[in-house]
Parts: C-alpha cells; structure tokens; sequence
C-alpha cells in the first residue's frame, strides 16, 4: 500500500502535465472543427479526440520512462523531472500540434468569416435519411464544400450553384443533385448513363442569358 501510495505521489505531477496536454488539444480541436466542418464529417471530433488519447498514452509511457531513467542516475531535481516532462510531451504531440494549429488558422482566423457565410446557406435534409442541401452558392464557396464533401468540380465559371445531397448512412447508397449557370458559350456535354446500380446523368439548357445546367450522380 505504502510503494502504491509513493508511487502516485511520485506519478501525479506527470499525470498533471499530460492531462494539461490533453485539454489544449481538445480546446484546439473544437476550436478548428467549426460548423462547416462538422456538416461534412459528423465523426471527425470522436475521431480525432480518440488521437489525442492514444498520444498522451503514448506521452505517459515516454515521460515515465524518463522519470525512470532519471531515478537510476540518481536525479532527483524537480525543475529537471518538470521541464523533460514538458518538452518530452510536447514532442510527442508536435504532430498534432502542427496540424490543428494550421486548421485553427485556416478555418478561424483566415477564412473564419468566409465558413461561417457558407455554413449559413447549407440545410440539414437530403433525397435520403441523412444529408444537406444549398442553393445560391457561388464558385468559390462551392469549391470548399467540394472539397470537404467530396463532390465534382465544376466549370471555373459556375455560379448560382444549388446541390442536394442524401445518403443512407450504413449503406454505401447515396444520391447528389447538381444545377448551375454557367456563360452560353460553355460547352457542356449531355448524357444519361447507368452501369448497374451507379447511374449519372447531365444536361443543360439555355434560359435568357445563362445556360442552366443539372447534373445528377446516385448509388441504389
């Protein structure tokens, strides 16, 4: 009881600082996770958190093992113990460090106006149990849903851009909807294909001075 008792006492300090480590990084995590991004990725907080977890097991068993080390030498210093401790855990989590601090530039500081414009337009609710839907988009906001929802690239000059997007959750199944205008003079191609239970379709039409253009890809 007594070497359990000495052992936690000797172990707290380390615990502390890891924990210490633990919250920053959670606090950095929500703080790039914005609401843009949690529409797109509904598991990226559980996901990542589970990172963070398994970085500071792994920044416990370093620093322990580096308590250790400094007990065989005979160094019992605390500023010494804290201090390796602080940038050993550091270390270990620099990787995380690195990339959400770059996230919480980009999503909050640089284009943190810009998502938040964006997120505004996007509605829960697709053509399925699960999705979200837009209408309104213009080229620029389109490429970053693009990117984060994975969906086509368009003409550079795609603008009044609406989108609807479902999908079943446990099934691979989905469906995405597509209209944009585009100047008359872009050529678009038309088509209407169906290989098994992925079918695609793409037409476009001329109204006043813009061409409308629908696009439809699904799985079912």
């Amino acid at each position: 009881m007594l070497k359990m008792k000495s052992f936690l006492t000797r172990s707290i300090k380390y615990l502390t600082i890891v924990l210490a480590n633990g919250v920053i990084l959670t606090l950095l995590l929500a703080l790039w996770t914005d609401a843009l991004q949690l529409r797109f990725d509904d598991f990226v907080r559980p996901l990542e958190f589970l990172k963070i977890l398994g970085f500071s097991t792994l920044s416990l068993v370093i620093v322990w093992l580096y308590s250790r080390a400094l007990r065989k030498k005979g160094i019992v210093g605390l500023r010494t113990k804290l201090s390796g401790a602080i940038i050993l855990t550091l270390l270990t989590s620099s990787y995380l460090y690195v990339g959400y601090t770059q996230r919480v530039i980009s999503n909050v500081l640089i284009n943190g106006s810009f998502r938040a414009q964006i997120a505004t337009k996007i509605k829960p609710g697709g053509n399925l149990a699960n999705g979200s839907h837009a209408k309104g988009l213009t080229g620029i906001e389109y490429q970053l849903v693009a990117r984060l929802a994975g969906f086509p690239s368009l003409p550079p000059t795609a603008d009044n851009i609406g989108y609807s997007f479902g999908y079943d959750g446990f099934l691979p199944d989905y469906s995405l909807t597509l209209t944009y205008d585009v100047p008359p003079g872009t050529p678009i191609r038309e088509y209407n294909k169906t290989n098994g239970r992925y079918s695609t379709y793409q037409s476009a039409t001329l109204i006043n001075t813009v061409k409308r253009v629908s696009y439809s890809e699904s799985l079912q």
